[in-house]
């Protein structure tokens, strides 16, 4: 009697000291598990951060001319198209693996939705939390507004154009 009750004693400890990791583990596999639920309602998108101060208010001064736009286009393929892709869709070639991929700008509502001001900002500043770097230290403001008039030319690109 002793001894079964020593071996059921050891197999008791040894169950828990297995299987305490292992719910552990199940635990944090499921925490970290973002998938989605059949007819769940999809979170509702973050509004349109307001720029800060100085950013605040800017519009495009440059026209949007033929001239413009070129200058704009080149500078994209150059300093955008990397990772935003030759055609604006997101799909430039270091573009793979980025966490949150690059926007694609032909999709009619990443520029439709946000004015001048965002936009200019987010290529002056940055975006925190993703690949999208700051270009205020490597291309002028005319840069900038150039390639955001080249941007504002495609289809759904306008401020509150439908999409």
């Amino acid at each position: 009697g002793a001894q079964a009750s020593r071996a059921c004693g050891a197999c008791g400890r040894m169950r828990a000291v297995v299987a305490v990791p292992a719910v552990l583990a199940l635990a944090l596999v499921l925490a970290g598990c973002h998938g989605e639920t059949p007819g769940a309602i999809p979170p509702t998108p973050s509004p349109v951060p307001s720029p800060p101060g100085e950013w605040a208010g800017r519009v495009n001064p440059l026209p949007s001319d033929e001239a413009t736009l070129a200058r704009g286009r080149a500078l994209f393929l150059v300093s955008c198209a990397p990772c935003h892709g030759p055609e604006a869709d997101g799909k430039g070639v270091a573009a793979t693996g980025l966490e949150p991929p690059p926007a694609n700008f032909r999709e009619g509502k990443r520029l439709s939705s946000k004015p001048d001001d965002v936009v200019f900002w987010r290529v002056s500043t940055g975006i925190p939390g993703t690949a999208m770097p700051a270009f205020s230290g490597t291309l002028s403001e005319e840069e900038r507004w150039a390639i955001l008039r080249f941007l504002r030319s495609l289809p759904g690109g306008r401020f509150d154009e439908p999409p």
